[in-house]
């Protein structure tokens, strides 16, 4: 959505938003957004709308919490502030004439044409599944970070700017905040149909539990194929916890003409294989009436997955970033022989800035390094992009671990307390033993109790060789010789093969080698997996600045 903001203080613009104002403010939001001890949306920005200096009022949307956007007019000074949530989930796009939730629409309003590509940009799509900062592959277009707002002000040139956002102090963390933040949750949603994701794991297993204790009505939804050992693990869950379970099955038989309408509902900024599937369960939950999900993304903070390649040197002073990134961060490498000789040197330029901003991240701890990492430049692409696609098709979404004062206590959680989910385990055993019994898609329970951990550390220790075994294989092979020991069994049989035969990636293909990226009669049988849904997103932003018609475009 291209925001219509103007300096008129009685123009109420941009009429995707939700509005609310008083002789002092106007302030529009989208997503869901609320206060401890308020429900969220209209009651939480009326609240808002009670401070009467900005300084007052900043330090109140600093204690937000939600996945949001909010937009904010000083009708005295007819000066605009504009925020994303703090860990910067919804994307929001600007340029130093104007601001959009969606990046097409900015492109579009801009005139931008192939002739702006930022082609570095571009390939870093291609290579990281994103851009690590807030650049974009159209140059002139900008992504708001979560250390930053905006300040729109349409009598001065530029008329956007950037306004430093620093991080609120934290005050002491207890043991209880993790309560205390779902009783703020559970009384935020009340009224609200909401929906669980549920796949039978350690971290949507924990949403559902604390949710349930707190009496919160919800169904659970999981999208994937019949007979899977997610489908059966959390079809467990569900009737463990008494609630009713929504399985999409994925649906490819429309698969070619459903690539370019999932073009525009990514927003020219998504990895399309992924979106396939989250987008059929966002419209089935929609047509039941759903109004937000819950999402439990971000539970890794509570685990030791972002530095378990350095086992057992946890909480340790070195931190090699460079391992981190060639390991975590692009562990399946473009080949060289795919691009041409300019691309090789971009691809060279784009390895040496990215390591150059993760340095940015270095802490005292390498625990603390590779987390940092994580959320600054990871998590905004990985599930930013996702939350910020549901909310244009509709959909609210809530991310308890992913909330900044969560990922802050995950943080200071000891390492060795997160080893073998032993957290996960502690929290699930101690509100809901009847559910950590229950064993997951991975073979092995959520039981914290001594004996049960040393019955199930074996098949602890198999998960993970076998995730390291398919992690090589995939580095240095291009796909995994291994079997995949409780990874997510969702796309549907031919899928990739779809998508890798389609002629959207024929014509984005095509389009790459015009440009120079690619080389000439580059085979698409030679694509890796995780680069083909890159490929066919890059291609057609590509068409679309040439002003091709895609089509399914609405």
């Amino acid at each position: 959505m291209l925001l219509g903001l103007t300096n008129d203080p009685q123009t109420t613009p941009s009429p995707g938003l939700e509005w609310e104002a008083n002789e002092r403010w106007a302030i529009g939001w989208r997503g869901a957004l609320y206060l401890s001890g308020e429900t969220a949306g209209r009651a939480t920005v009326r609240r808002l709308l009670a401070e009467s200096d900005l300084a007052a009022l900043e330090e109140l949307i600093d204690r937000l919490h939600g996945v949001y956007g909010l937009f904010v007019l000083d009708r005295a000074r007819q000066i605009w502030r504009i925020f994303n949530d703090r860990t910067g989930m919804l994307r929001i796009y600007y340029s130093d004439s104007g601001v959009a939730t969606r990046f097409l629409q900015l492109v579009r309003a801009e005139n931008k044409t192939a002739r702006d590509v930022d082609e570095q940009r571009l390939l870093e799509f291609i290579i990281h599944g994103g851009n690590f900062d807030r650049e974009t592959p159209v140059l002139g277009i900008r992504r708001l970070r979560r250390e930053q707002s905006l300040r729109v002000d349409y009598t001065q040139q530029p008329a956007v700017t950037v306004v430093p956002r620093p991080d609120p102090s934290d005050p002491p963390f207890e043991p209880e905040d993790v309560y205390a933040y779902f009783d703020d949750l559970a009384s935020a949603l009340a009224g609200q149909r909401v929906s669980v994701d549920v796949t039978g794991g350690f971290d949507s297993r924990l949403i559902a539990c604390l949710l349930v204790r707190r009496e919160l009505p919800f169904d659970c939804g999981l999208a994937g194929i019949l007979g899977s050992s997610e489908e059966t693990a959390a079809n467990r869950v569900a009737a463990a916890l008494g609630r009713e379970m929504v399985y999409h099955v994925h649906d490819i038989s429309a698969l070619e003409t459903d690539l370019p309408r999932l073009f525009f509902d990514g927003d020219g900024l998504t990895e399309i294989p992924r979106l396939h599937r989250d987008r059929q369960l966002c419209l089935v939950r929609l047509a039941r009436g759903t109004e937000v999900m819950v999402h439990g993304g971000g539970g890794e903070f509570f685990r030791d997955n972002f530095f378990i390649q350095d086992f057992p040197f946890y909480d340790v002073p070195s931190s090699n970033i460079e391992r981190f990134y060639g390991l975590r961060l692009i562990p399946i490498r473009l080949p060289d022989e795919q691009l041409t000789q300019r691309a090789i040197g971009l691809k060279k330029a784009i390895g040496e800035a990215a390591l150059a901003r993760l340095e940015t991240c270095r802490a005292a701890t390498n625990t603390e390094t590779y987390e940092r990492i994580y959320r600054e430049f990871r998590a905004p692409e990985l599930f930013g992009t996702t939350f910020s696609n549901y909310l244009h098709l509709g959909m609210q979404v809530i991310a308890p671990f992913l909330e900044h004062r969560m990922v802050r206590i995950a943080m200071r959680t000891p390492p060795w307390q997160r080893f073998f989910a032993l957290w996960h385990r502690r929290m699930i055993t101690a509100n809901c033993p009847d559910l950590a019994a229950l064993p997951t898609n991975e073979g092995y329970t959520a039981l914290s109790h001594k004996s049960r951990l040393v019955a199930e550390f074996g098949n602890y220790a198999r998960v993970q060789a076998g995730r390291v075994g398919r992690k090589l294989t995939e580095r240095y092979l291009g796909k995994s010789l291994f079997h995949k020991v409780g990874e997510l069994e969702a796309d549907a049989p031919g899928y990739r093969d779809g998508l890798r035969h389609s002629v959207l990636l024929a014509l984005a293909v095509d389009r790459l080698e015009q440009q120079g990226i690619l080389r000439p009669d580059l085979s698409v049988e030679s694509l890796r997996n995780i680069h083909i849904g890159r490929i066919i997103t890059m291609g057609t932003l590509l068409r679309f600045l040439d002003g091709e018609e895609i089509e399914s475009r609405h």
